[in-house]
């Protein structure tokens, strides 16, 4: 299987309870939900990384391909201000361009492309319509930080996002966490927002709830269908990546089984593993195999 990944590389500067942890972010947790599986994955992955910071990745890069040359002079520092029963703060040192989606020549040979709006600059609205022009297949997109703007300070605040139903009716899976979702539709409830999307065709959308779990709203027979899934998320701290981690097990999952439901279940338990065992894969993929291959 064949993939298309894009997504900005951030340096995660998290800030929570007086400590200050840097990690490796943004795309990189995608890539990690997409390589825990031990499938036979083949992933091409449009991102930039500058040289001194490629180290805090090359576990997950080393196992990709990349789009072009994805080196850069600077890359996105993101501190998040992370709190217990709130959203999260995020303010960015740096701001960065777009990433050139001409780089790609040849969709046919993609099973699924994967956006994730880690910085919520990766693509602008026609570089969505060049991919949707130039591949039928499944796309996937984790709105992210898109619903947030910026302001002179580089902090990132929700606000409505521009042409909404450009974006959402020109992918076939949108996530967004229970914030996120607000943001597509000014003035209007979740569900009205939902009932916005699966108008325009998306197959599925799916709203990540924290530590409650997630949950799915599709058509099935010309009517809506809303499926959920609720198990406590059990981490020490509020998990960073684990909606970058479920997106990519969501998608993995569905491009192999095409079974929305059973998709959710898999995507909020590994998510909950994630939360539990950080980045062992071994172990994640081993108490997934013993969950679901029992029943």
């Amino acid at each position: 299987m064949k993939i298309l990944v894009i997504g900005h590389t951030v340096v995660d500067k998290i800030h929570f309870n007086n400590n200050l942890e840097t990690k490796p972010g943004g795309i990189y947790f995608s890539l990690l939900g997409f390589l825990y599986s031990g499938l036979n994955l083949d992933i091409d992955l449009l991102t930039s990384v500058t040289k001194e910071d490629y180290k805090l990745f090359s576990e997950v890069f080393s196992k990709v391909n990349f789009i072009g040359n994805p080196f850069s002079e600077k890359m996105p520092v993101n501190h998040l201000i992370v709190k217990e029963d709130e959203e999260r703060e995020e303010n960015y040192e740096y701001i960065p361009s777009s990433l050139n989606v001409n780089n790609i020549t040849d969709f046919s040979i993609y099973d699924g492309v994967f956006i994730n709006m880690v910085s919520g600059f990766e693509i602008e609205i026609n570089d969505l319509y060049y991919i949707r022009q130039n591949f039928q297949g499944p796309i996937y997109i984790d709105i992210h930080t898109l619903s947030r703007g910026v302001d002179k300070n580089n902090h990132r605040y929700f606000r409505a996002i521009p042409h909404a139903e450009v974006w959402y009716g020109n992918v076939d899976f949108l996530q967004a966490n229970e914030s996120e979702i607000l943001t597509l539709g000014e003035n209007h409830t979740k569900n009205e927002i939902v009932d916005n999307i699966l108008s325009l065709g998306t197959k599925g959308v799916i709203v990540t709830n924290g530590e409650k779990g997630a949950e799915i709203y599709f058509v099935e027979s010309e009517k809506k269908t809303f499926a959920t899934e609720y198990q406590s998320l059990i981490s020490p701290v509020p998990c960073v990546g684990c909606g970058d981690f479920f997106g990519a097990s969501f998608f993995m999952y569905w491009l192999t089984q095409h079974d929305l439901q059973d998709s959710l279940k898999v995507a909020e338990y590994s998510a909950r593993l994630f939360a539990n065992h950080g980045k062992n894969l071994s172990l994640i993929k081993k108490e997934l195999d013993e969950k679901f291959n029992k029943q």
